[in-house]
């Protein structure tokens, strides 16, 4: 599955996009200021709902208009094509459809479009705060694997009622709350410890084609002492929960471990490194999907020469050639993008004040 148009109504400085885009590799590039992560951000809204950039809706909607809309038409490798849109209005209203039909969730826009950003902020996953790796994590067990939404909201559902009966002081009604928080949490504990498991031993091939990294192994923690069975921690800690107010250990304080030679990989890679690292996680999460589901992911990639010296790019562009996905790129200049825009049916968009012209 792939954009085959993708039109956009003011979103930030674009008064109006229409593009049929490549079912390959996409350039972009302007000067700064040009409308270029504008791009990349539209798409990010038709897929996840929200911004990359920014939490502030204002700041998404361009100025003097009551509201901005994405639409996207997509097409299978069978030509069977069908419509997404999303649009969003300055009161914080949103309205989104597919095939023409209303539909309430988010979640739905983003079972049709798997999309992956690569930008200046990719490699927070290694020294960020745990909830960028949950998120990462997130993202790839919503799209392999069926049963992960089901059992996500039933967690969160119950450690929300858990939670507020322990700000109330309410006991006996935590511990109703406990089993199926339990039930469900050891079942999201079990789906993220082998999807960790799956995706290492594709991270390790591609980060080898990238740098000499392949030394980097992933730990996972789940959020507890697993010495001890989550019942018999969650009853431990209810004491001091009771005084915090909320669950403090459980799946929900689940994280990864980037480790080299038993170091945390943070301290010891450089800024080059790091910037590969974070590339190559994003392409071996998109690589397990496409393994797993036979579906493709959308590669959005902000400033690309920017983020990888022109040896990587070139290895990127391999890879991302090797994978035969859809990929959204960036750039100040075309020149370090060349090795890109000659693999066959890309396509070339100059940007400039908002305006896009196919340039091939």
């Amino acid at each position: 599955m792939f954009l085959s148009k993708l039109e956009a109504t003011a979103v930030r400085n674009i008064p109006h996009l229409s593009i049929e885009p490549s079912p390959t590799i996409n350039v972009f590039y302007g000067e700064n200021g040009s409308g270029k992560t504008s791009i990349l951000e539209a798409l990010h809204l038709l897929a996840l709902g929200r911004s990359f950039r920014t939490h502030l809706l204002s700041a998404i909607i361009q100025h003097n208009t009551p509201g901005c809309a994405v639409f996207g038409r997509l097409q299978s490798l069978n030509n069977n094509e069908f419509s997404v849109g999303i649009e969003k209005n300055r009161q914080g209203e949103t309205r989104i459809r597919i095939s023409g039909q209303d539909v309430n969730n988010i979640s739905e826009l983003a079972k049709h479009l798997p999309v992956l950003l690569i930008n200046s902020n990719a490699a927070q996953i290694l020294y960020g705060g745990p909830e960028i790796r949950r998120q990462f994590i997130h993202w790839g067990l919503f799209h392999v694997e069926q049963s992960f939404f089901r059992y996500w909201k039933d967690f969160q559902d119950a450690l929300k009622q858990r939670n507020a009966a322990l700000k109330q002081n309410h006991i006996n009604l935590v511990k109703v709350w406990d089993e199926p928080l339990i039930m469900a949490g050891l079942q999201l504990d079990r789906l993220r410890s082998d999807y960790l498991l799956r995706l290492e031993p594709i991270f390790q091939q591609v980060i080898a084609q990238f740098d000499s990294l392949s030394h980097i192994r992933f730990h996972y923690s789940p959020g507890w002492d697993k010495q001890k069975s989550l019942h018999v921690v969650l009853r431990e800690t209810l004491r001091r929960d009771l005084v915090l107010g909320y669950t403090s250990l459980g799946p929900q304080r689940f994280d990864i471990h980037f480790r080299a030679e038993k170091q945390p990989a943070k301290h010891l890679l450089s800024q080059g490194q790091q910037k590969s690292f974070a590339c190559a996680l994003k392409l071996a999460q998109g690589i397990l999907m496409q393994v797993e589901t036979e579906r493709k992911s959308i590669y959005l990639i902000d400033d690309l020469p920017a983020e990888l010296d022109q040896t990587h790019c070139e290895k990127l562009s391999e890879i991302l050639h090797q994978v035969s996905a859809q990929v959204f790129i960036t750039g100040i200049e075309l020149g370090p993008l060349q090795g890109l825009v000659t693999r066959m049916d890309s396509r070339v968009f100059h940007v400039e004040r908002g305006n896009v012209r196919l340039c091939n």
